[in-house]
């Protein structure tokens, strides 16, 4: 096992990276002093820094759509959690929640919150369920919290909002 073994995992998907790093280390192994080696070794480490940083910037970007991503096809379980996605993702809930919000501008629970109050007015407008039932398909159990949580949305209760969009023609 080479030295390139162990670090192939940062070049999966970029070839020339690989490229540069193969030559860099190739450029070390012909330093003919140690004042060559210095030089040539400090600029081969901060090119691999440099990689390693672009790297983990993609990763982080990618764990933080991956939480969106899930939260699209998941909204509806009432445990799903900050938590729960950054165990998944190997990172820290403070650590996903920043990067999260960078990445969307939009906090984690207003996230959650926006796409289940947006899915709760499409079942008002679509269906007659009652309230509390369309709550709980969207995943939030307390009917008082989605009352509260629909409203700072919409400015007016479910209820209310039915009524709206059915009075309207729509």
């Amino acid at each position: 096992m080479s030295i390139l073994d162990g670090f192939s995992f940062f070049f999966e998907k970029d070839g020339g990276t690989f490229t540069q790093f193969a030559e860099g280390l190739n450029e070390i192994d012909q330093c003919q002093n140690v004042e060559s080696l210095r030089k040539v070794f400090n600029s081969f480490l901060n090119d691999l820094y440099r990689s390693m940083q672009l790297k983990r910037k993609g990763s982080n970007q990618d764990a933080a759509l991956d939480a969106k991503s899930y939260i699209d096809r998941n909204f509806a379980d009432p445990d799903l959690s900050l938590r729960f996605l950054a165990e998944r993702a190997g990172l820290s809930p403070a650590y996903l929640g920043k990067i999260f919000t960078a990445v969307t501008s939009c906090s984690f629970n207003d996230y959650l919150n926006r796409v289940r109050v947006e899915t709760a007015a499409e079942l008002l407008r679509d269906t007659s369920l009652p309230v509390s039932s369309i709550s709980e398909k969207v995943g939030v159990t307390n009917a008082n919290y989605f009352y509260t949580l629909f409203k700072k949305h919409y400015g007016i209760t479910p209820s209310a909002y039915r009524k709206s969009v059915r009075g309207s023609g729509a």
